[in-house]
């Protein structure tokens, strides 16, 4: 938790962000009808999975506008950075699956990830898990440079991206879990 701690002092929407991260892979966990500890090893991986974070500056990781290819190429570095962070420092505690997830969280099924363009099956699920809830509260949040997505514009450009973003079975299972109309909304 100390790492957590430290993302919520270094940015604090990362921090939110984490947080909800977190409970959409537990929903999506749940929808692939993992058992208990696997639940919590994926809520532990949703936690951690941008702790990387924590070593981008700044000016960069809060910049108001669109990044530079440079900084986007800094912010990239955040998987590799976060890898390390929990390899080095908590491995006896963290499980390996967790700290994949922090590792390959930017990986996409058709190689064109980062940080190592793995192809989908060289992609653990837990990773592909975070990748779809690391994206869907990405997108659907205010941040100064974008208005948030609302949950059915989301979920559709998610479906967009099934099979070469996004792994079909995780993305089906969490789209089949989301509430993309609120109750009481007239479609």
């Amino acid at each position: 938790m100390v790492q957590l701690t430290d993302i919520r002092s270094h940015n604090e929407f990362t921090f939110g962000h984490s947080v909800n991260v977190a409970v959409l892979c537990v929903l999506i966990g749940f929808a692939l009808k993992y058992p208990q500890p696997n639940l919590v090893e994926v809520a532990l991986g949703g936690l951690l999975h941008d702790v990387g974070k924590m070593k981008i500056a700044p000016e960069i990781l809060n910049k108001p506008a669109k990044l530079t290819a440079g900084e986007y190429q800094i912010m990239q570095t955040h998987a590799e950075l976060g890898f390390e962070i929990l390899r080095n420092t908590s491995s006896y505690i963290i499980p390996r699956k967790v700290i994949l997830m922090a590792f390959q969280h930017q990986e996409k099924p058709d190689g064109t990830g980062y940080p190592r363009k793995l192809l989908s099956e060289e992609i653990h699920e837990y990773a592909k898990i975070v990748a779809v809830a690391d994206v869907y509260d990405a997108i659907t949040s205010d941040r100064p440079y974008h208005r948030g997505l609302f949950p059915h514009e989301a979920a559709m450009l998610l479906a967009e991206g099934m099979g070469k973003q996004f792994d079909v079975d995780v993305l089906t299972a969490f789209l089949t879990r989301v509430a993309i109309y609120s109750i009481g909304s007239v479609v």
